[in-house]
């Protein structure tokens, strides 16, 4: 096992975490096709169930409670498959540049005028600076992987309480018939 204490290691680690995180989180805005089936699915039966709950909804207290809560649930999951659609904000490290040259430039700037500047140190500080942006960078993509499996869990489970509820609803409409 490679040491901590290394600073290529270091690189190396942040750089396939970023790429884990990322491909993670983009997998899960992927699995929104699933719900559009079971979306299609619903929406194929829908409109009967609705007229029932409009005709005979004030006179059958069940199957309008049921509906109500289906359409609830069906809501919250409709509205977090959206947000697993928003685009992600895109996390980056700072441009080549600005470790190059500005970065580079305000470490040399920030050696007193007697003393002259070690590139080893300054190069040491560059190397610390980039480490650390990798780990903010793995840090905001691991975070925002970890709120998109968060939003689908709880996406799945309202759509599999309203794919419960509105199998309860066809039935009770097929039952008044």
């Amino acid at each position: 096992m490679k040491s901590f204490y290394s600073n290529d290691y270091l690189i190396e680690v942040n750089e396939k975490r970023c790429a884990e995180y990322l491909a993670a989180s983009q997998q899960f805005s992927s699995k929104f096709t699933v719900m559009i089936v079971i979306y299609s699915a619903i929406s194929a039966f829908l409109l009967p169930v609705c007229k029932d709950v409009i005709d005979v909804g004030p006179t059958n207290k069940l199957l309008l409670f049921l509906f109500t809560v289906f359409a609830l649930f069906y809501l919250g999951s409709v509205v977090l498959t959206f947000l697993l659609l928003f685009p992600e904000d895109e996390f980056a490290i700072t441009k080549p540049s600005d470790y190059s040259i500005v970065l580079k430039k305000s470490l040399e700037d920030a050696v007193p005028k007697a003393q002259i500047a070690l590139s080893d140190v300054i190069d040491r500080q560059l190397i610390k600076a980039y480490i650390f942006e990798l780990e903010r960078l793995a840090n905001e993509t691991y975070l925002q992987m970890h709120w998109k499996r968060r939003c689908y869990i709880a996406d799945l489970f309202l759509t599999a309480v309203a794919v419960l509820l509105f199998v309860t609803c066809i039935c009770l409409h097929f039952f008044n018939r």
